[in-house]
């Protein structure tokens, strides 16, 4: 089997070192003794083949490079229709997860933005920095993350994670993200999967079951990752 990783702005959007979370996937997947072949895809590839990419990335950046991202993006809006309709994989970390919405509101001024889900966001005045502990339901994980970002999301209709510690998509909300077909969508950073092992192994097993249905796993090998998080997680809750 062959799974192939589309990273989009590796270059441009990779604050807080959110390749690491391609490196994750990637080492998850070689674990399955999978073969596994990553595209790196920016504003310098005049033409991106999405056709027969399995996941695609897009992690965290300054809003200026979010809105060349942006007008990228646009080039590309039929090919993630069909992708997140496709029931094909879509993972965002940061402030990416804000281009999929209808707009940025900034000020006086609206970006409109791919508009592929109903949920707006607004820059606020302040940014939202925080250590998080959110809950994911589907496998009773307690997620790890950092976040700082400006935006705040209207309008979730299926969020991610429930907020344990930390912020939500607004103020004094008790949901953070979205999960809606197999996109997924977060402000968190850290990297995500590099923190969270169980809900790396929880995406990876589900990839490549979307290709296999019959595959047989062996065991993953995340000690170290899980000690770290646990570690964390334990120390944190008791500050």
């Amino acid at each position: 089997m062959k799974v192939t990783i589309a990273h989009l702005f590796h270059d441009l959007l990779n604050l807080y070192g959110e390749s690491g979370n391609v490196l994750a996937l990637e080492n998850a997947l070689k674990q399955q003794n999978i073969d596994v072949e990553v595209k790196r895809l920016s504003l310098d590839n005049n033409s991106w083949n999405l056709d027969n990419v399995d996941i695609i990335y897009i992690g965290a950046g300054t809003e200026e490079n979010q809105i060349l991202a942006l007008n990228k993006l646009k080039e590309y809006l039929n090919d993630f229709q069909q992708h997140i309709l496709n029931n094909k994989y879509l993972l965002t970390t940061g402030n990416s997860i804000e281009l999929f919405g209808k707009s940025i509101k900034d000020n006086d001024k609206e970006i409109e933005t791919l508009g592929l889900f109903d949920y707006t966001t607004e820059r606020a005045e302040k940014r939202f920095v925080s250590e998080c502990i959110f809950k994911y339901e589907e496998i009773d994980a307690r997620i790890l993350g950092f976040e700082n970002h400006q935006g705040i999301t209207h309008e979730i209709q299926s969020p991610l994670f429930t907020v344990q510690k930390g912020f939500g998509t607004k103020v004094n909300s008790k949901i953070e993200g979205i999960k809606q077909n197999n996109f997924y969508g977060t402000y968190l950073i850290g990297p995500l999967l590099v923190r969270n092992p169980k809900f790396l192994e929880k995406i990876c097993k589900e990839l490549i079951l979307s290709k296999d249905i019959n595959f047989e796993f062996v065991p993953f090998d995340f000690k170290l990752e899980q000690t770290a998080h646990d570690k964390f997680l334990n120390k944190y809750n008791k500050d």
